[in-house]
């Protein structure tokens, strides 16, 4: 180490660590696995690379590679889940002239317990909409376990989150926005 003196103290110690960082990225390089597997052609046994969404007017393109979320674990025959959201909607907009239980229950079949459960001291009454005004539309949010729909409603937006319970589409979370 007698020629490290003849670098000076400064320049041996930066000498040092960039060897010391230049070691570590090297290692992390070798012994990491590939972070983006890709696939394999069947003859050939080339890479082939995924397909990249180039339309630059199309939402969400960030040229990343297309890939869409595996699909939730859903019964045969399970309702469709914007049907799910409308009857949910239906039984919603079902506020007046009945009690906070019989509300909720119309709700049931096709809310979570955790949203009935959060919903457990709202009064009917505060339900700010009368009727829907449109068909569930997916809307802007989606993803492997989970689907968003939004519903016109004659004061504003009904926003509908529904989840994978148990093999079956169930609201779990309700957003209302106001029209302006």
């Amino acid at each position: 180490m007698r020629w490290l003196s003849y670098l000076g103290a400064r320049y041996g110690v930066a000498l040092v660590l960039a060897l010391l960082i230049g070691g570590l990225v090297l290692t992390v390089k070798i012994a990491a696995p590939e972070a983006a597997p890709s696939a394999v052609g069947p003859d050939t046994g080339s890479a082939q690379p995924a397909p990249v969404n180039t339309d630059p007017h199309q939402e969400g393109n960030d040229l990343e590679p297309s890939r869409s979320p595996a699909p939730p674990s859903i019964s045969p025959g399970a309702v469709l889940p914007e049907v799910v959201a409308k009857s949910f909607a239906q039984a919603w907009l079902r506020h007046t002239g009945v009690t906070g239980d019989q509300w909720r229950a119309g709700m049931r079949p096709y809310a979570t317990p955790d949203l009935l459960e959060k919903l457990k001291d709202t009064d009917p009454v505060q339900v700010p909409a009368e009727r829907m005004t449109g068909e569930p539309s997916p809307g802007v949010y989606s993803g492997a376990s989970f689907v968003e729909f939004r519903l016109a409603v004659d004061s504003g937006t009904l926003s509908l989150r529904l989840v994978a319970d148990r093999g079956q589409w169930r609201v779990d979370t309700i957003d209302w926005e106001r029209t302006r």
